[in-house]
C-alpha cells in the first residue's frame, strides 16, 4: 500500500473540459485518500469557471495558446513562456509537490519545465489517441507516460481516461421495444467551447425529418454560442416542434443527460469517446476537421472499429445527410442496443485510480 505522509501533488491542466474534468477526477481520488492536491492552471482558460466549488486549491499563470493567434502574439512567445515558467517555478518552491501530473492544455508546458528545473519528476497523461504537442515535449524528461488509448507512444502505459465516478457508476440499462408510441432521446453535445457547424447543421437537419419520427431533443451549445443557436432553432422549426427541444450552454451533471438519451450526436473529444464506452451508448461522431494531426477522427475511430459509433466527416455533414441518419437511429432500437453493447468492451473501468497510482509511484522512488 503506498504511504500518503505529506504527500504533494500538483495537477496541471487547462484550455479545455477534455483536460481539466480527467484531472478533476485525478485530484478527488488523491483527496479522498488525504493526499494534498493542488492545481496549476492558466487564468484564460475554462478551469477558471470549472474549478468553482471544488474545494481544490488553485495556483494561475499567465499563459494562453498560440494558435491562431497573430504574429505579435508569436514574437512575443519567448516572454511570455519565459514569464510562465517563471511563475510555476514560484509556485513549485511554495507548493513543494513529491510529483506533478500533466494532464494536457498549454498551462502544461511551462509547469513542467518548472517541475523539471526544480528537480521534481513529472508524470503526463495524454487523453487523444494522438499525442498533443505539449505532451510530446515533456515526454522526453517525463518519468512516466501514461496514455488512454494503446500506441500513442513507444514507452505508454495505457491507463484509459479518467472520468468521474457517476459515469463509471451510471447503470443504463438496453431498451425495450414494446410496440409502442415512444419518442427517441436524442442528445446533442458541442463540447465545452461548442460546435459551430453542429450547432448550425442540427436544427436544420430536425426540420427535415418527418413527421413520423417523433424525438425529444437535448442540445448543449457551448456558452458562446446558445443565443445563435437557438435563433437558428426558431427560424427552421414550429413552436410545437420546439416544445420537444432544450437548448442549454453547457451540462454540469453529464451522467444524467447519458442516462436520458437513447443516441448522442458530438465530436469526438478523447474524454466524450471514454464516457460513451463507459456509458454504453450509439454514438453519431463528427470529428472536428481542423483538430491538431487529426486526433478527433482518430479518437472517433477508436469505437467506429468496433461498431460502437458510426463517422460522419465534415464533407459529408449536411443537414439532409444528418437527417437520414438521425431519423435511422431514432427508429432502429436494435441498432442502437448492439451499438451501446459493443462500445462497454472497451472501457477502461479503474483509470482514474490507475492514473493516480502510477503517479503517486513516482512520488516515492
Amino acid at each position: 500500500m503506498i504511504s500518503n505522509i505529506k504527500t504533494r501533488v500538483l495537477i496541471m491542466a487547462g484550455g479545455t473540459g477534455g483536460h481539466i474534468f480527467p484531472g478533476l477526477a485525478v485530484a478527488k481520488y488523491m483527496k479522498s485518500r488525504e493526499i494534498s492536491v493542488s492545481w496549476l492552471g492558466s487564468r484564460e482558460g475554462y478551469e477558471v469557471e470549472f474549478l468553482k466549488g471544488k474545494e481544490i486549491e488553485t495556483r494561475f499563470i499567465d499563459i494562453s495558446g498560440l494558435r491562431g493567434k497573430g504574429y505579435l502574439q508569436i514574437l512575443k512567445a519567448p516572454f511570455l513562456l519565459t514569464r510562465a515558467v517563471y511563475q510555476a517555478l514560484k509556485i513549485i518552491r511554495e507548493f513543494k509537490p513529491n510529483v506533478v501530473l500533466g494532464m494536457g492544455g498549454y498551462v502544461s508546458g511551462p509547469g513542467a519545465v518548472a517541475a523539471f528545473l526544480s528537480r521534481v519528476p513529472v508524470v503526463i497523461h495524454e487523453q487523444n489517441a494522438v499525442m498533443g504537442t505539449t505532451n510530446r515535449i515533456i515526454s522526453k524528461f517525463a518519468k512516466k507516460i501514461l496514455v488512454a488509448f494503446s500506441r500513442t507512444h513507444p514507452d505508454e502505459i495505457i491507463c484509459g481516461n479518467p472520468v468521474s465516478e457517476k459515469i463509471i457508476t451510471l447503470d443504463k440499462k438496453l431498451e425495450r421495444n414494446e410496440g409502442k408510441k415512444y419518442k427517441s432521446k436524442l442528445l446533442i453535445l458541442g463540447g465545452s467551447r461548442g460546435a459551430l457547424s453542429i450547432n448550425r447543421n442540427i436544427p436544420k437537419a430536425l426540420a427535415i425529418i418527418t413527421d413520423d419520427i417523433e424525438l425529444e431533443v437535448i442540445h448543449q451549445t457551448g456558452f458562446a454560442h446558445l443565443e445563435s443557436t437557438m435563433n437558428v432553432y426558431k427560424s427552421e422549426l414550429t413552436t410545437t416542434a420546439l416544445s420537444s427541444i432544450k437548448v442549454v450552454p453547457f451540462i454540469d451533471d453529464i451522467s444524467e443527460a447519458y442516462k436520458w438519451a437513447d443516441f448522442v450526436v458530438c465530436r469526438s473529444g478523447a474524454l466524450t469517446i471514454s464516457e460513451l464506452a463507459h456509458v454504453g451508448i450509439c454514438s453519431i461522431l463528427i470529428p472536428f476537421p481542423h483538430a491538431t494531426d487529426d486526433h478527433q477522427f482518430e479518437n472517433a475511430k477508436i469505437l467506429e472499429r468496433i461498431g460502437a459509433a458510426e463517422i460522419v466527416l465534415h464533407h459529408q455533414f449536411t443537414p439532409e445527410f444528418m437527417a437520414e441518419k438521425i431519423s435511422f437511429y431514432a427508429s432502429n432500437i436494435e441498432a442502437r442496443n448492439s451499438m451501446s453493447v459493443k462500445g462497454k468492451l472497451i472501457a477502461e473501468i479503474n483509470s482514474t485510480e490507475r492514473v493516480s497510482h502510477e503517479c503517486l509511484g513516482v512520488a516515492y522512488v
